[in-house]
């Protein structure tokens, strides 16, 4: 099991994992990554919110602790829904929020937008400035939660 305080932690080091990749002109990976920074957040708030000492972590804990079992999903908009803070969050932060929320995890299937080193096309272009504000939006979130 993960405690809030680890779901914290692994949350600012997808972030940090996501400047990596920025830096390192992966885009696509980095905007991968701030999708599951903002999702481990929202299962820390969660827990906070209604006072569960830890997360499952493994299929070991989850079969032990049924009652977890809708939280085992990668939606952000219902896990939102469960943190308190929902009405927070999309009056607050409503645009980091909508960036976020189309997030999707089976990303990891799509090829990447632009293979190889980075060039100053504007497809190239435009794709850095959406990870970056990508990141942007996923450290204003996880603040907020």
């Amino acid at each position: 099991m993960l405690t809030v305080k680890q779901l914290r932690e692994i949350a600012i080091e997808r972030i940090r994992d996501a400047e990596a990749l920025f830096n390192a002109e992966r885009y696509d990976g980095s905007i991968y990554i701030c999708g599951y920074a903002v999702e481990v957040a929202l299962k820390g708030r969660i827990c906070r919110t209604l006072r569960w000492p830890d997360y499952p972590q493994t299929n070991r804990d989850w079969n032990q602790n049924k009652k977890f079992n809708q939280f085992k999903t990668h939606s952000l908009s219902f896990l939102l829904s469960f943190t308190g803070r929902e009405d927070q969050i999309k009056t607050r932060h409503r645009a980091e929020w909508d960036l976020i929320d189309v997030w999707d995890p089976n990303s990891r299937y799509k090829p990447t937008s632009v293979s190889g080193r980075a060039t100053k096309s504007a497809a190239q272009a435009k794709l850095r400035a959406d990870a970056r504000q990508m990141i942007d939006s996923a450290k204003i979130l996880l603040k907020a939660l």
